[in-house]
């Protein structure tokens, strides 16, 4: 096991958090707006 699929895992991992990130830095900028 490994190999391919865990490369696709930590991409599907890196982008996850990627994304999480970006909502949270939304979420502040618009509370900071205010």
């Amino acid at each position: 096991r490994g190999g391919a699929g865990g490369i696709q895992q930590r991409v599907t991992q890196a982008a996850t958090q990627a994304a999480a990130n970006a909502a949270v830095n939304e979420l502040m900028d618009a509370f900071r707006i205010k």
